[in-house]
């Protein structure tokens, strides 16, 4: 297994992530560029190939400069379209501390919006138009896929704060 960094802190703690290192995700930015080859992440192995199941491992995906994907439950639906409706499931966490600030589970009560539309945070639409009904993943993203330099004070979210999702696709309309 190899793994080949090329100087950049978010990246490094991405890819430390990806295999299940505790190493905090916290405060980075999407603004540096990512120059790695993931060879540590099952998604990224030149040897990885496409199929229905997934290995015993979790699997890392990188979905976009800032927001990366760990599928924890296989979906067998479709994935959703920009302008759809989707239901999700959600506990969202501080990247840093896995502090809980949110979660759709506490209550029982799905959360619904028009996916690929801005009505979410970046990440969120990113991330979420390449899950699959009935899938289970992470999503870590970046501040600048998150809230940014201005946070969400009304759930204690600070400034550059990087953040971590457990969503469940639940329905897609």
């Amino acid at each position: 297994m190899v793994l080949v960094l090329c100087m950049l802190p978010p990246l490094l703690l991405a890819c430390l992530w990806c295999v299940g290192a505790s190493v905090p995700f916290a405060h980075t930015s999407a603004v540096s560029v990512f120059l790695c080859i993931f060879f540590s992440c099952p998604r990224f192995s030149p040897s990885f190939q496409q199929s229905p199941t997934l290995p015993s491992s979790p699997q890392c995906i990188l979905v976009s400069m800032g927001v990366i994907r760990t599928v924890v439950k296989v979906g067998a639906g479709a994935t959703p379209k920009a302008g759809q409706t989707i239901t999700v499931h959600c506990t969202g966490y501080l990247a840093d501390g896995r502090k809980k600030f949110w979660s759709t589970r506490d209550d029982n009560k799905p959360f619904s919006f028009n996916v690929g539309v801005g009505q979410v945070i970046r990440g969120w639409d990113e991330g979420m138009m390449q899950m699959q009904l009935g899938e289970r993943a992470e999503l870590l993203m970046t501040a600048d896929y998150a809230y940014g330099d201005r946070g969400f004070p009304a759930w204690n979210i600070p400034a550059k704060a990087s953040l971590l999702f457990d969503i469940e696709l639940l329905g897609i309309q």
